[in-house]
C-alpha cells in the first residue's frame, strides 16, 4: 500500500502532501503518486506567492501568483521563471509579455505578434460618401489639403503615429473613406474619357466629310 502519509508538517512550517520531504521553497507541496506531478505553494520575487503545477518528467511547470502591490500573474518555467500574462487587479486590465496597464486606459497590452483568424473593431464607417447629396473634395481642394498636411485626409500624421502608436480603428476609416473617394473620383474620371472620345470619334468624322468635301471640290 502508499507508505506515503497523508500530511508531513516540517519544522520548518512547510506542509507537505504525499510528500515528507516538501520543496526547500515551498509552503504547501502536494505529490501525486500516480503521475509524476506535483503542486507547490511558494514565495517568490517581490513577495510573489505562487501556486505552481510541475511535471517532473518535463522539468516544466506553469504558475498562477500575486505580488505584494496586488497584481496577479501566469508563469512559466523551464529553468527560470517567465511571466506570460500579467493582470492589474484594481483597473482589470491584461498584459502579455508586459506588465498590464496601470493608468486604467488599455485593457489589453500586447509585447510580441498577435496572429487571429478575425479582428473586430468597433467604429463608425464612411460609406456616406455614395450619398448623391455628399460633395467630395475636388482636385484642387486635395491638392491644397495635402500642401498644408502632408498626410491623407482622415488619416493620423506620420509623426503622431510614430510616437503614440497606430489607431487602427480610426485610420483603417480614414482608409476606407479615401478609397471610396479615390473610386468615385475614377468613375468620374472614366465617364469623362468617354465623353472626350466620343468628341473625339465625331470631330474625326467631321474633319474626314471635311476632306472628302475638298477633294470633290479639287475635282
Amino acid at each position: 500500500g502508499n507508505t506515503n502519509p497523508a500530511v508531513t508538517i516540517t519544522s520548518n512550517n512547510q506542509v507537505g502532501i504525499g510528500t515528507t520531504a516538501p520543496r526547500p521553497t515551498a509552503t504547501l507541496d502536494i505529490v501525486s503518486n500516480s503521475n509524476p506531478s506535483e503542486l507547490d505553494v511558494e514565495t517568490g520575487a517581490n513577495n510573489t506567492s505562487i501556486i505552481w503545477a510541475i511535471n517532473n518528467n518535463l522539468g516544466t511547470s506553469f504558475g498562477l501568483g500575486m505580488d505584494n502591490t496586488g497584481s496577479g500573474a501566469l508563469y512559466s518555467k523551464y529553468g527560470s521563471p517567465v511571466e506570460i500574462m500579467n493582470f492589474n487587479t484594481y483597473y482589470n486590465n491584461v498584459g502579455i509579455g508586459t506588465i498590464a496597464d496601470g493608468n486604467g486606459v488599455y485593457k489589453l497590452q500586447v509585447c510580441g505578434s498577435i496572429h487571429s483568424t478575425e479582428w473586430v473593431v468597433e467604429t463608425g464607417w464612411c460609406d456616406y460618401k455614395f450619398d448623391p447629396n455628399y460633395k467630395r473634395m475636388n482636385y484642387r481642394e486635395k491638392e491644397n489639403f495635402f500642401r498644408l498636411n502632408h498626410h491623407l485626409p482622415g488619416i493620423d500624421p506620420g509623426s503622431e503615429i510614430e510616437k503614440n502608436g497606430l489607431k487602427v480603428g480610426k485610420n483603417l476609416k480614414g482608409m476606407i473613406a479615401n478609397i471610396e473617394d479615390n473610386s468615385l473620383d475614377i468613375i468620374e474620371l472614366e465617364k469623362q474619357n468617354v465623353e472626350l472620345k466620343n468628341e473625339n470619334m465625331d470631330l474625326k468624322k467631321k474633319y474626314e466629310d471635311l476632306e472628302k468635301r475638298m477633294e470633290k471640290l479639287e475635282n
